[in-house]
């Protein structure tokens, strides 16, 4: 065991605890203030102006280097929006070329002669004889 004052060092820490680390806490900080204070190149308004000179010229600094971050991701943004657009016009026209439109009128026409084909075998009419007999109807 370490002795001090042949105490033993359990005890020491009890001398701690009885306020005397609280006084070396604040005659340390008395003393520091003190020697700062002692020892300061330039008076109080001088520093605080090169204090506030240099937190502006930080500043400024921080704000162009926003700048630059924000006009770099819009010039990203932008970029990529235009690739995405010509990608969607290409499938657009990839889809619109795939997709015949439907004609009605042709449409009509084939459901009228499916119709037609229908009611004429219901009625017993053979349908084959008279498209080959009158080719108009072949469409």
């Amino acid at each position: 065991m370490l002795f001090r004052r042949n105490k033993p060092v359990v005890q020491q820490a009890d001398d701690l605890d009885n306020g005397s680390l609280a006084w070396g806490l604040i005659l340390g900080f008395l003393f520091g203030a003190v020697a700062a204070l002692l020892r300061a190149p330039q008076s109080g308004a001088a520093t605080r102006a090169q204090l506030t000179g240099q937190l502006n010229e930080t500043v400024s600094e921080a704000g162009q280097t926003v700048r630059k971050q924000i006009e770099t991701v819009s010039d990203s943004v932008n970029e990529t929006g235009q690739i995405i657009r010509k990608q969607i016009e290409n499938v657009t026209e990839t889809v619109a070329d795939t997709i015949t439109p439907a004609d009605p009128i042709a449409e009509s026409m084939a459901e009228g002669k499916a119709a037609a084909r229908r009611r004429r075998l219901e009625l017993g009419i053979d349908s084959e004889s008279d498209d080959a007999a009158n080719p108009r109807l072949n469409v």
